[in-house]
């Protein structure tokens, strides 16, 4: 049997994107034999309207992280490509990298 640990989670400053500012969550994970490879969430809101309002026209305002691993083509967190290293570090490092590099944040 063969399984992944959680071993360390990031969440990220907030990156300013158009009238915007995104907040993510770095997930790293050590697998018992390939290596350590990451998850990336960014944070959402949702507005839900209940079945029941305890107020007419009453909205509930909901945040998530959902997996935004997908968003970054090659980036290597998703499906069939994602990328094993050798230290939590290296992992951490490379996806720091390649949102800064998307963001081009200082």
């Amino acid at each position: 049997m063969t399984y992944s640990e959680l071993i360390k989670t990031l969440i990220i400053d907030p990156i300013a994107v158009a009238d915007e500012l995104w907040v993510f969550k770095i997930e790293i994970f050590k697998h018992a034999q390939k290596g350590y490879f990451a998850q990336l969430w960014r944070l959402d809101t949702y507005d839900i309207k209940p079945t029941f309002a305890i107020q007419k026209d009453w909205m509930a305002s909901e945040s998530f992280f959902i997996d935004d691993g997908f968003r970054f083509d090659g980036l290597g967190l998703y499906g069939d490509d994602l990328k094993y290293f050798v230290s939590s570090d290296d992992c951490q490092n490379y996806v720091l990298t390649c949102l800064d590099k998307c963001f081009d944040s200082n």
